[in-house]
């Protein structure tokens, strides 16, 4: 994902771009996890990250969006995932509102979130 300079701007620049001379950010800060180490814990808004021109093309070829993130992402980095609310939003954004005070899961899957967390990873059947 490009960095995103105005989501940043209560930064100075220098605090990334640390390289002498040509002022290239330092690698430390290259990725966003090397600044938001915790951006994949729980009740963290997945939508305001992963919600981008680069995401939502990616993962509209799917044949099933809902399962196997693993054949593409970081096992160890899905582990982590709960399909809650906020990670729903990454891609159904438009559905904010609807029924805002209920995990999606309960009535689309009939499950609470961390029961579809095996459909995340390839080792589980998609279902």
């Amino acid at each position: 994902m490009p960095f995103s300079h105005p989501v940043h701007s209560d930064l100075a620049c220098a605090a990334c771009h640390t390289v002498p001379v040509t002022l290239a950010p330092a690698d430390s800060v290259r990725s966003c996890a090397g600044c938001h180490v915790q951006h994949h814990e729980a009740g963290r808004s997945c939508a305001l990250c992963h919600r981008t021109e680069a995401t939502l093309p990616a993962h509209a070829k799917l044949d099933d969006p809902h399962a196997d993130c693993t054949s593409c992402h970081v096992a160890a980095t899905v582990a982590r995932l709960e399909p809650a609310r906020s990670f729903c939003l990454s891609c159904h954004a438009a559905s904010v509102d609807h029924y805002a005070p209920r995990e999606c899961s309960t009535c689309h899957f009939q499950a609470e979130p961390g029961e579809l967390r095996p459909r995340l990873t390839s080792a589980e059947p998609s279902g």
